[in-house]
């Protein structure tokens, strides 16, 4: 591990390194020393203000500077330039993802998630010129391992302390043991024309696709936040829709279709011939009957998520991309491929996510499909989706907030394992080796609501031992065994 210095090391290091100019400009006038990543994300005290060499930039102040901070200049590029070769993070962010300064994760497409200083004031102001590369849609943070955790992986990190814990009110709950598309050919209406969806997905630039806004009732031009390219399997049903115009789109039974009878997304294997769809011709929009049939279709899986409206035209019919919103359903990562057993999932959420305004999300665990732990019918599950949290934009809402809400809306709660003030001894308790067979382990939350800045110190879990080998291969290779639920 790289020393951490002091904020004077730091400076003089900086400067000397980079032999007292600029590196992106070579002025040797007004410099500073920047951190390469916000020195606020480092918390940890072996890593406290992010004070490591390889962390700092020699940059003329304003110029050079201010781009960095508004992140035109982006973390990636001064460590090409100044040649760092190895990446200093905060101990709670991943390897795996590239950042801007300020701890936003940076999709392959160029678009951004939001991360725990974006509601900053100071950030938000400074950030305002790139403010339109922001997805609506959060990742789910990794979740830290309490202390005594009994599986540990090389990527997992252990919370360093539980101090945040003592004295307040806690909530112990169940781990539970959990987590559409379209044929290559079909075509899409883009900036750059009509293209197919396989060239969309396999170009690295960013496209803009034809969308509907439901709200203002008007077709709109909506950037591309992700794409998704999976292989086909066994399980993949594929239907065949043609519109009165002819127009022909091969599809997954999963994907969801607008269907303005019913004010909402319906599932293509639920749709019936004669039904009318959106359908987009000459710049506006109609109803078109269409017939529907089952085929065999050997290619690839490929879907797009849409910035805003979460939807697309695909083949001139009105398509919905496949934490829940309002408008748009995933796994723990935005854009990760689809699995059958998120299909359920999907289905029954388009029931009733509507519900949610703009800037909430509720977060649950897919229970449908067996991974290392069967539940059958000595260890059913309450329901194929279990929530446990519920946000507001960057706000966690407390349990009480979140159990009304959930009420609402009809979801199912993880199983309370203990609620009251924070007892080590106790929540220790609450797993033991006769318990392997049937638990994963539980998650500790605070009651309160918190921050998604203080996500990493305000939930943790606990895993039982052995847990990551129990699974020969990765669950979502394999074929699906649905779990045993209740009534």
């Amino acid at each position: 591990m790289e020393k951490l210095l002091s904020r004077d090391e730091f400076r003089e290091q900086v400067f000397s390194r980079d032999n007292h100019m600029c590196v992106v400009c070579g002025n040797k006038e007004k410099l500073d020393a920047h951190h390469i990543i916000e020195r606020r994300l480092f918390t940890e005290e072996d890593q406290k203000g992010g004070y490591f060499l390889s962390n700092g930039a020699t940059l003329c102040d304003p110029t050079c500077h201010m781009k960095a901070e508004t992140t035109e200049i982006s973390p990636e590029y001064l460590r090409e330039i100044i040649g760092i070769t190895h990446t200093i993070l905060p101990n709670h962010l991943y390897d795996d993802f590239e950042y801007t300064k300020w701890g936003d994760i940076i999709l392959g497409n160029g678009m951004r998630l939001k991360g725990e200083l974006f509601y900053d004031e100071s950030v938000q102001k400074i950030i305002q010129p790139f403010i339109h590369l922001y997805s609506k849609y959060w990742k789910h943070p990794r979740l830290h391992h309490l202390p005594w955790s009994d599986s540990l992986t090389s990527d997992d990190r252990i919370l360093p302390s539980i101090d945040h814990f003592v004295g307040k009110e806690v909530l112990v709950t169940t781990k539970e043991d959990g987590e559409q598309c379209l044929s290559g050919e079909t075509l899409i209406h883009t900036n750059v024309g009509t293209i197919m969806i396989k060239e969309a997905c396999e170009r690295n630039d960013v496209l803009e696709v034809l969308s509907y806004d439901h709200k203002q009732g008007i077709v709109t031009m909506q950037p591309i936040l992700a794409k998704k390219v999976s292989d086909n399997s066994s399980e993949v049903e594929w239907f065949e829709i043609e519109t009165e115009d002819g127009k022909l789109i091969r599809v997954t039974g999963n994907h969801l279709i607008f269907v303005p009878e019913y004010g909402c997304y319906r599932r293509v294997d639920d749709l019936k011939e004669g039904e009318e769809v959106f359908s987009h011709n000459d710049n506006s929009i109609k109803l078109t009957k269409i017939e529907i049939k089952r085929i065999d279709n050997n290619s690839k899986l490929y879907d797009i998520q849409v910035s805003e409206n979460s939807n697309y035209f695909a083949g001139n019919i009105l398509v919905h991309n496949s934490t829940i919103y309002n408008d748009y359903t995933h796994a723990r990562s935005i854009d990760g491929p689809s699995h059958a057993s998120r299909n359920l999932l999907k289905s029954w959420a388009s029931t009733w996510q509507y519900g949610l305004s703009d800037n909430q999300r509720i977060c649950g665990e897919n229970v449908y499909a067996q991974h290392s732990i069967k539940y059958d019918e000595n260890n059913p599950r309450p329901h194929h989706f279990m929530g446990f949290s519920m946000w507001e934009d960057g706000k966690c809402l407390s349990w009480d907030e979140t159990l009304e809400n959930f009420s609402i809306l009809g979801i199912t709660p993880v199983t309370q394992l203990y609620r009251g003030v924070f007892d080590e001894n106790l929540i220790r308790s609450l797993y033991n080796d006769s318990l392997w067979d049937t638990m994963e382990g539980y998650v500790v939350r605070i009651v309160d609501s918190f921050e998604y800045k203080d996500f990493k110190t305000s939930v943790a879990k606990y895993v039982r031992k052995n847990h990551v080998q129990t699974a020969k291969h990765h669950w979502r290779s394999q074929k699906v065994i649905p779990n045993v639920f209740r009534g």
